[in-house]
This record gives structure tokens, sequence and C-alpha cells, in this order.
């Protein structure tokens, strides 16, 4: 399709040496505004008392300096790209800003006098020191920043970018490092810019794009579109809902000029607006694995020689392999095989399958046994590990079902916006077996749906805790 482009090993030619994450860029510039009130701190003690005088009350005296700095800081706009990157247009308001944090020192001086007997001297002269060396230290580091732009090895987030032709060609490189993000593939929309929503052109390659986002280990979708088209950016958001990835709408041309005449560094025109947020945060995602890699362990190394019994149950009572593989979907339609004890006689997988049924002929003895208990699904233990799903989530149906039922269910494709779990919210309700019908489906659709936008490491326990009883109570087959 000629209006998307692949760009898959671009970045590797243009960075070939180190490169600078730019979402450390803003990090990386408080903690050097933390390391001047320290020194600031510092240098004023000792000039006045010398080097046996520092004591904690000194670091106390920096960390508060440091928390209003970084607060004022932050609301001023002084840790956006463009004020680090070139200080010296944001200079007063540093100025301002390191006299506050040394004022807010000076403010709570009756209460350290009483504590460590800090002179009036030395606090006037680390809000002399703090004025002083804050510009020297950002001029520096804005030099740094710039020169490591100029040099290709700042690295940014791999987006997919999605816009007009005409806002693409008034983006340069520099412009999308500015933005934060390098260019894993381009969306071309078909649409001019008067018309209202998407063409179904364009809703082919959104459709696309979201394949490609997967094949590229895109972390976002980049909206390049003229600012005014409210239906066509929402239509573009809607279209791209099926995919987990964040979705950030950044300054057009038009924009991005008005914005960048003003001296206000609240105001940056490479700043976009995040009009959806990744279903779990980086922080979140990583909570999840470590809550799966220790449980998953814990259990696989517990159960290890019940898993053994099993297998060499299941490869003595019927024909055929101890181990049934079958293709499913993850965490943003990627597919991977899930490992099972085999329970039936036969092998299926692909476009026609059929759901297994209560007193179903295909499921063998001892599989009817494993079933009920859900042992069954104890080898997707060694899946979780892999990091292909997770302890708790939404369970991955065989191919044929899912898209069966994405074609009826509007909302069916959302629940793979986090990893497919060895059990699930639906699963500890009670949803769980045959769904003889399109509204158990849609059930269990609301609850998958509940757990993504409510979930936390307390609710992984309770659904874990929950399962165990449910299936006390309840019979899958």
């Amino acid at each position: 399709m000629s209006g998307i482009r692949s760009l898959p090993h671009t970045h590797a030619l243009v960075f070939p040496r180190w490169r600078l994450p730019h979402g450390l860029v803003a990090p990386l510039g408080a903690s050097l505004d933390i390391a001047v009130m320290m020194t600031a701190s510092a240098g004023a003690q000792t000039t006045c008392n010398g080097w046996a005088a520092l004591s904690g009350y000194d670091v106390a005296a920096a960390i508060v300096a440091s928390l209003v700095f970084l607060l004022i800081g932050k609301f001023c706009g002084l840790y956006a790209f463009r004020t680090l990157a070139a200080p010296e247009r944001a200079l007063p308001a540093l100025l301002a800003t390191s006299g506050l944090g040394a004022a807010a020192v000076v403010a709570l001086l009756p209460v350290l006098t009483d504590a460590a007997g800090l002179s009036r001297g030395v606090e006037d002269l680390f809000a002399l020191y703090a004025m002083a060396l804050t510009p020297v230290a950002r001029l520096g580091f804005g030099r740094l920043v710039r020169a490591a732009q100029a040099g290709r090895r700042l690295a940014g987030r791999r987006a997919i970018l999605i816009g007009d032709a005409a806002e693409f060609d008034r983006l340069g490189r520099d412009e999308m490092l500015r933005f934060g993000f390098s260019e894993a593939a381009r969306v071309v929309l078909a649409g001019s810019a008067q018309e209202d929503g998407l063409l179904e052109e364009d809703r082919a390659r959104l459709a696309l794009a979201i394949r490609l986002a997967r094949g590229e280990r895109a972390v976002e979708f980049a909206l390049l579109v003229a600012w005014p088209q409210e239906r066509r950016i929402g239509a573009a958001l809607e279209a791209l809902r099926a995919s987990p990835l964040g979705v950030r709408l950044y300054p057009d041309a038009a924009t991005r000029a008005l914005l960048s005449h003003t001296k206000d560094a609240r105001f940056d025109p490479f700043c976009g607006v995040e009009l959806r947020r990744p279903s779990l945060g980086t922080l979140d995602r990583a909570a999840k694995r470590g809550f799966d890699l220790v449980l998953g362990t814990m259990a696989l190394v517990a159960l290890a020689p019940a898993l053994l019994v099993v297998a060499l149950m299941v490869r003595l009572t019927s024909p055929g392999p101890a181990i049934f593989k079958q293709t499913r979907r993850g965490f943003d339609g990627r597919e991977f095989r899930i490992w099972k004890f085999r329970t039936m006689r036969v092998a299926e997988d692909g476009p026609a399958l059929r759901q297994a049924q209560r007193d179903d002929d295909r499921v063998t003895p001892l599989g009817r046994i494993l079933r009920r208990a859900s042992l069954d699904e104890l080898p997707q233990l060694f899946n979780v590990l892999k990091g292909e799903m997770s302890l708790i989530g939404p369970r991955p149906h065989a191919l044929a079902h899912d898209d069966a039922y994405g074609a009826e269910i509007r909302e069916y494709a959302l629940r793979r916006h986090v990893k497919p779990g060895l059990t699930g919210a639906a699963q500890a309700a009670g949803l769980r077996g045959e769904t003889r019908t399109l509204a158990q489906m849609q059930a269990r659709v609301a609850r998958d749906l509940w757990y993504i936008d409510n979930w936390s490491i307390w609710l992984d326990i309770r659904i874990a805790l929950q399962t165990v009883l449910a299936l006390i109570k309840y019979e899958a087959y």
C-alpha cells in the first residue's frame, strides 16, 4: 500500500555509536539541578566554617531547596526539551527559581538554626552560590544536548507517524527528535485536509499500520494532522483502539510556528498531547512481569513432580504426545504457541475449530478429569516464564474463535491490550467453559475489559485466590 512506508533499519545506520534516549534528557536536567543545590549548600558551609562543619543538616537544606526548585521549574517549563537545549532563553526564570529555592531554606532558618546552629551568613551565601551555579551548569548542559542532537546521538521513542503529506513535508529529522520520537514507519492519510472523518482507504491504511507497529516494535502512534480537524482526529483515534499503544497528537506546522515565537517556556511547540495512554504504563508492566516471574517460578518448582506424573499418565493412557500446542493471539495480537496437557484424541488447530462441549466424545477419560480441575492448563507456566503470557489476564482463545467473536463483538480486540493469562477476572467470576451463546462471550469480554481498566497487583492476587475457589465450584469440559 503506497500510503505506508517502513523504515526497519534506518535507525541503526543513523546512530552508529552510543545513543541517549530522548526521555532521559529531562531527568538528567533535574539531576543536574539537585547536584547544583547540593554543591551550593556544601560550598556555603565550608566557606564560612570549614569542611569539618559539614553535617546532615546541610544536606537537608539542599534537599529543601532542590524540591522547591524542581516544583517551580516544572511549573515554569524549565524541563521542556527546548529549554534544556537552549537555556539562555530562560535565564531569568532559572535565576528566579534558584533564588526561590534558597529563599525557602532561609525561611526555615529558625528551625535549622535551632537544630544545627546554621547562621544567616551561610544561608545568604548558599543563595548566591545557587543563583551563580545554576545558569552556568544549565548552559553547559545545553551545549551537551545540542551536540548530541547535532551528532544524531539522541534516540527518540520508536513511533508510527500518521498524518497528512503536507505535514510530513514540513517535518525534518531534527524536529522529530525534538518531539521525542524516531520514525519507524509513516502512514500518509489519503483524505484531504477539508474532509471530516476518514475515507475507507484511510481506515485500511490505519489497520495495516497497527500490524506494522507490531513488526517494528513501535511504542506509540504519533498523529500529525491539522488541529482544526476534530472529527478526523477522533475517527483516527477510534480506528487505533485495536492497538494497545498510546496515541499522541503533536502540533501541526502552523501551531509550531505560532508557539516558537513565545518566550514563555511553558508553551513548547514540540510538546505532544496524550490522547490515549497505554493500558499499562512502563512501571506497571515491570511490576506485573516481576509478579509473574516470582510466582510463576515458585509454582513451577512446587508443581514439577505433579507435572511429570500427569505428563506420563497422558502419554500412557492414550496415543499421542503429552503436550498439546496450539496457536493463540497474545499481547497486541502477536501469535504464540500455547502449551496444554493433551486432553483429546485429536490435536486441532487453524481456522476451523469446534469448541469443547459437555460429554464431548473427543475428550479422553483422563482428559475429562484434567479439564474438570483445570490441570490441563498448568504447562502454560512455561508460556508465562517465556513472557508470552501472564499469570492473570484475559484467557486466549483459538484463532478460529478469535476471528468469529472479533467480527461479532466490537470490543473483543481490546482484550489484547495486556498479555493473556493463565486465569483471569472472567474465570474467577465463574465465566469459563463452553460459550453457547454470544451473550456469554460478551459477558466474558466485559469482565476482561473491567480487569484491564482496574488493574493492580492486589487485583491479580485477589483473582488468583478467587480462581482457586471457583475451581471447586465450577466445572470446565
